[in-house]
C-alpha cells in the first residue's frame, strides 16, 4: 500500500510538471505570435517612411516621369491603406478571445504574406525585393509547424508569381516574357524562394525532431525531460 501510495505521488509529481512546461512553452508561442503581429506593424511603417523619404528624393530630381499626385497615389496612398487594413484585420484577430491560438497563427502569417506581396508588386522593378517573402517564410518557421510554414510558402510562391506575371503596378516594368532578362530574374527568385522554404522545412523538421513537438505548436516534454523524472 505504502508502496502504491508512493508511485501515485511520483504520478502527480510527473503530471504537475508536465503541465508547467506545457504552460511555459505555450507562453513562449503566445509571446512569439505578439511579436510576429507587432513585426508586421512595424514593417508596414517602416514602409510608410522610406516611401516618403524616397518621394521628396524623387520628386526633386528627374526620375520622376509622373506627376506628383499621381505618383502619391500609386506608391504612398494606395499600398500604404491595403497595408493599414491588413494590419487592422491582424489586430481585430488578435483581439479576439473566440479565436484560436492556431486560427491566429495561420491569420498573421498570411497577413505578413499579404503585405509583403504589396510591398514587392509596388517595387517589382527591384530585382532584389522578393526577398521580403523569405522573410514573412523564415518567420513562420519559429511556430514549427509544417502546415503553417507550408501554408506561408504556397501563398508567397503564389503571390510573386501572380505579382511578376499578371500585374503591372510600375510604369516602367516590362512583361516578363517579352524581356529576356526580366523573366531571367523571375526565374532566378522563383528557385531562390523555393530553396530558401525548403531550407526553412528542414530546419522545422529538426527543430520538432530535438523538442518532439506538437504539429500545433505546443510542444512535448522532450525525451530526455521524460527520462528524468522516471
Amino acid at each position: 500500500m505504502v508502496q502504491n501510495k508512493m508511485m501515485l505521488n511520483l504520478e502527480v509529481r510527473k503530471a504537475t510538471n508536465i503541465d508547467e512546461i506545457v504552460k511555459v512553452y505555450a507562453k513562449i508561442d503566445e509571446g512569439w505570435l505578439r511579436f510576429h503581429y507587432k513585426l508586421s506593424i512595424w514593417l508596414v511603417a517602416f514602409a510608410f517612411i522610406i516611401e516618403c523619404l524616397l518621394s521628396i528624393m524623387i520628386v526633386q530630381t528627374d526620375l520622376l516621369s509622373t506627376s506628383v499626385p499621381i505618383y502619391i497615389w500609386r506608391y504612398i496612398a494606395v499600398p500604404s491603406g491595403v497595408n493599414l487594413i491588413c494590419i487592422g484585420i491582424g489586430t481585430v484577430v488578435m483581439r479576439s478571445q473566440r479565436i484560436s491560438h492556431q486560427v491566429k497563427m495561420y491569420t498573421i502569417s498570411l497577413l505578413l504574406v499579404a503585405v509583403a506581396f504589396i510591398l514587392f508588386t509596388i517595387h517589382t522593378i527591384f530585382v532584389s525585393s522578393y526577398f521580403i517573402f523569405a522573410i514573412a517564410i523564415m518567420l513562420s518557421t519559429a511556430y514549427t509547424c509544417y502546415k503553417v510554414t507550408s501554408v506561408t510558402i504556397t501563398a508567397s510562391l503564389i503571390g510573386f508569381a501572380v505579382s511578376e506575371i499578371f500585374i503591372v503596378w510600375d510604369t516602367e516594368k516590362s512583361i516578363i516574357f517579352n524581356n529576356a532578362l526580366r523573366l531571367g530574374d523571375f526565374l532566378v527568385g522563383l528557385v531562390i524562394l523555393l530553396a530558401f522554404s525548403f531550407i526553412c522545412m528542414v530546419f522545422i523538421h529538426y527543430q520538432r525532431k530535438k523538442s518532439c513537438q506538437y504539429p500545433v505548436g505546443i510542444r512535448k516534454i522532450p525525451f530526455r525531460e521524460k527520462a528524468g523524472n522516471r
